[in-house]
C-alpha cells in the first residue's frame, strides 16, 4: 500500500505542475484528490466558499481533472446556481466550465466538487 501512495504523490505533484490559472482568475485551487487516512487514500469533497461579494455579470468555474472516476461539479452566487457532471476523468486532462450569471452584486459565492466513490485524480479549479 505504501508503495502505492507513494506512486500517488508523485503523479499529484507532477499534474499540480501542469495546471496554471487562466489570466483574469479571481480564485484558484492548486490541487486536491483526497487525503491520507488509516486505510490508505479516502476520497475527499471540495467546498470552498468564500464572502467576497461578486459583481454582477457573468461568471466561469473551469474544473479540470486528470486521473479516473467522475465529478459532480457546483458553482453557487448567491442566489444563482449551476450544476454539473464531469463524467469521466482521463489520464491527460478531462475539463469542463460552468457559468452563472448574477443580476445584482452577491454573497457567498461556493464552489462544491464531489468526485464519485472510487474516483482518484487531481481536480484543479479556476473561478473568472
Amino acid at each position: 500500500m505504501a508503495e502505492a501512495e507513494a506512486r500517488l504523490e508523485t503523479y499529484l505533484h507532477t499534474q499540480q505542475q501542469r495546471f496554471t490559472a487562466p489570466e483574469g482568475a479571481v480564485a484558484a485551487s492548486g490541487l486536491h484528490s483526497g487525503s491520507a487516512g488509516p486505510n490508505g487514500w479516502q476520497t475527499t469533497t471540495i467546498r470552498d466558499q468564500d464572502a467576497q461579494p461578486r459583481p454582477a455579470g457573468a461568471h466561469q468555474l473551469s474544473v479540470h481533472c486528470t486521473g479516473t472516476g467522475s465529478l459532480t461539479v457546483t458553482l453557487a452566487i448567491g442566489e444563482s446556481s449551476e450544476s454539473t457532471q464531469l463524467p469521466q476523468c482521463s489520464p491527460e486532462t478531462a475539463a469542463t466550465t460552468l457559468s452563472v450569471r448574477t443580476t445584482t452584486q452577491a454573497t457567498p459565492t461556493t464552489v462544491t466538487i464531489a468526485p464519485a466513490p472510487g474516483t482518484v485524480a487531481a481536480i484543479a479549479y479556476a473561478l473568472t
